[in-house]
């Protein structure tokens, strides 16, 4: 039996709609839905809990689909280039902080191959079909607890108070190069806070 056919049926045993078993495992009855009807697969966090819901082996669910290891495989790599992701994200605001404090050539070279960079890798990602639109990355699922949401409203409140703070400095020809670094530094924690939400796929 293929994986989507016996997680559907182990529902219907247990008496339980995709709404619930999506509650119970922290992501939308739309996943629910795609993993039952085999358009995607589970990551093996996701896994773990579908084997102790239904009181299914692991080893059960991987030995009677192919698809489903080879989607865990595949998962793995894709993990790998989420780090790098953020690795270049970091760089990248690093390099727009250099350019905006220093206002020199070498600065906006770096930012320019640190963009480019961050290019090839979506498009490595894009062409070797690694980025799963079903991938859980933070901004594309809301269904979340309350400290992650929190976290996301008040990371863009700080970010654009800093701007906000910049905007003023400049306009009244105060020091700017204060309010600028303190954005510098919340988008640099945002970014590894946002990696470690994304790593561990803390709902």
């Amino acid at each position: 039996m293929q994986f989507g056919e016996r997680i559907k049926e182990q529902r219907k045993i247990k008496n339980m709609t995709q709404e619930d078993v999506a509650k119970h495992l922290h992501v939308s009855r739309k996943t629910i839905s795609s993993w039952e009807n085999e358009n995607s697969y589970p990551d093996i966090k996701s896994l773990v809990k579908i084997s102790d819901l239904y009181q299914i082996s692991l080893d059960t669910l991987l030995n009677e689909d192919s698809g489903l290891k080879e989607y865990l495989q595949k998962d793995k790599v894709q993990d790998n280039f989420v780090e790098l992701k953020y690795v270049i994200n970091a760089l990248f605001y690093l390099a727009v902080l250099l350019v905006v404090i220093l206002k020199n050539y070498s600065s906006l070279f770096f930012l320019l191959g640190v963009f480019l960079l961050r290019l090839a890798c979506d498009h490595f990602m894009k062409e070797s079909r690694l980025l799963n639109i079903d991938y859980d990355l933070p901004f594309r699922n809301w269904n979340r607890s309350l400290p992650v949401k929190i976290f996301f409203i008040s990371s863009f409140v700080f970010i654009f108070g800093f701007a906000g703070w910049g905007i003023y400095a400049d306009f009244n020809n105060l020091n700017t190069n204060l309010p600028l670094i303190a954005m510098g530094i919340s988008l640099q924690v945002m970014n590894l806070i946002l990696y470690i939400i994304d790593k561990f796929h803390i709902r």
